[in-house]
């Protein structure tokens, strides 16, 4: 066909990712758990990977490691 480019398969992306966890020194509580942070940012259904994995069609995969406090 005359004018028409071959579609070519979108290639994935995976993007890594550092969470660090920080709280100002004059603060004696730990908001919340390196655990409930990777599920926020990594595992949990509604996690940000999710997200982007969602709503790129699957093109971006998103990991990364949570630093604790």
């Amino acid at each position: 066909m005359y004018g028409i480019a071959a579609a070519t398969a979108p290639t994935s992306i995976d993007k890594t990712v550092a969470v660090i966890l920080f709280k100002f020194s004059n603060t004696t509580t730990v908001p919340y758990t390196k655990t409930t942070a990777e599920g926020v940012g990594f595992t949990n259904a509604n996690s940000v990977a999710n997200y982007y994995w969602e709503n790129t069609w699957g093109q971006w995969r998103v990991s990364g490691t949570v630093f604790d406090w």
